[in-house]
């Protein structure tokens, strides 16, 4: 039996299979070129399967040329260079290093050469700073271990603008003290009006651990070995010696007596040989002038005179004192109590004014250092 075909199946299977695809046309996708243009199908679908294009990629930005560093010469590069040409081991090396006492630590490695004078410059400033600061410490020290000036004694009973010291030596006579004595007095410069005292001191010899102040018996004994012992007897131990600066130098003396009656007697009894006694300290010139009526710096009193001595009654400054005048009436030397315990000789009115002026001051008392 004949097979049967359904009519039109084989047929059409035989058209399909004898189609060429590549020979169909179909029309371009772009609407806007002629429509009868066409292209290959495989061409289109090789187009459609291609994968997109890549963008470009954007043009690099340009770049600043970097700054050129300088190699850093280092002790490990110096080494590998040396290792490479001259074949010497690192040991060899480090033995090398190790003989000079030098060494190959970390922080000598790679240490740039142009910082090497700033490092000796630094170096350099420290090391003078540090000198600086040794020498002032130093200066510091031998400042404040050196041994202060000796401080002038301050004067008793007043105070004084200025102090001399004295040496009596042992064995001295009166007339090498005396004639010491006035030579200090007249070569004391001190301004109008300032008082200078004369310190009086024997040497420091092997029995005393330095210079020792003259009492008063020391003073008597030397100078007015005359005055009356009781006189020397009630006065004490401390006296001053000075100079006061008016119508040239003049000397004065300052004691003090616990028993007044005492001393005022012995005073009286030394009137007689007193002027020799104090001479040539104590004397005085008085300039050439012209009397004047009525003193009023000393007013004698007209009572008669009870004792036969060159010195007389007179009030001086509001003071009773015992005075020698000259024939003009000029005092050349006086004595007077200004109190009960104190006494004062000297030559002239205006040095008691001003002894009695800083009797009722308050002392100045020097302060340690200055």
């Amino acid at each position: 039996m004949a097979d049967e075909t359904t009519p039109g199946t084989s047929g059409d299977s035989n058209k399909k299979d004898s189609l060429d695809l590549e020979k169909i046309l179909l029309p371009k996708k772009d609407p806007s070129k002629l429509s009868a243009q066409r292209v290959n199908a495989a061409e289109v679908l090789e187009a459609a399967s291609a994968p997109l294009p890549k963008a470009p990629a954007p043009e690099p930005l340009p770049v600043k040329p970097a700054l050129e560093i300088p190699a850093i010469e280092t002790y490990k590069s110096d080494i590998e260079e040396t290792v490479r040409g001259k074949n010497i081991s690192l040991v060899e090396i480090a033995a090398a290093q190790a003989r000079r006492g030098g060494s190959l630590g970390p922080a000598e490695e790679e240490v740039p050469q142009g910082t090497s004078r700033k490092r000796l410059l630094q170096i350099g400033v420290g090391g003078l700073l540090l000198l600086g600061a040794v020498v002032a410490i130093a200066a510091a020290l031998s400042r404040g271990s050196a041994l202060p000036p000796a401080q002038s004694p301050s004067a008793p009973y007043i105070y004084v603008d200025g102090t001399q010291t004295v040496p009596v030596p042992e064995g001295s006579t009166r007339s090498e003290i005396m004639t010491e004595l006035e030579a200090d007095r007249q070569n004391t410069n001190i301004a109008l009006g300032l008082i200078s005292r004369l310190y009086l001191v024997a040497p420091a010899t092997t029995t005393n651990a330095g210079a020792v102040p003259l009492s008063t018996s020391d003073f008597f004994s030397l100078m007015a070995p005359n005055a009356d012992p009781s006189l020397v007897r009630s006065l004490d131990p401390t006296f001053l010696l000075g100079v006061h600066s008016f119508d040239g130098n003049q000397a004065f003396l300052i004691f003090t007596t616990n028993s007044y009656d005492q001393a005022y007697a012995g005073m009286l009894s030394w009137e007689d040989t007193m002027q020799t006694d104090l001479s040539p300290l104590f004397d005085r010139t008085p300039p050439i002038h012209i009397p004047e009526e009525g003193n009023t710096a000393a007013e004698a009193i007209a009572a008669p005179q009870l004792l036969q001595s060159p010195f007389s009654d007179l009030v001086v400054d509001n003071e009773d004192a015992r005075v020698i005048q000259d024939s003009s009436g000029d005092i050349l030397l006086l004595w007077t109590f200004v109190d009960r315990q104190t006494l004062v000789i000297t030559t002239n009115q205006y040095t008691l004014q001003e002894i009695i002026s800083r009797l009722t001051e308050a002392p100045v008392v020097p302060i340690p250092g200055e």
